[in-house]
């Protein structure tokens, strides 16, 4: 629902609107990102657009589907 959105997945310090939180539910929901496991971010600052930002645990997860992916090295 948007206020769960609002009260637990929103990062920054600005208020997000109905249409943004909208469009971050559907991209995820498309993309098949769960923004509790924290593989999708809202992020609002002030006035400016809501930015939506994928995380590294959802790159992650889809590299190591792809058979080409050879691992990392820290």
């Amino acid at each position: 629902s948007p206020n769960i959105v609002r009260n637990y997945l929103v990062n920054g310090n600005g208020s997000v609107t109905d249409q943004e939180v909208a469009m971050f539910l559907n991209l995820c929901k498309y993309q098949r990102l769960n923004p509790f496991l924290k593989e999708a971010y809202l992020v609002k600052y002030g006035n400016q657009a809501a930015t939506i930002v994928t995380g590294k645990e959802a790159l992650t997860k889809r590299a190591m589907h792809n058979a080409n992916y050879r691992g990392q090295q820290a």
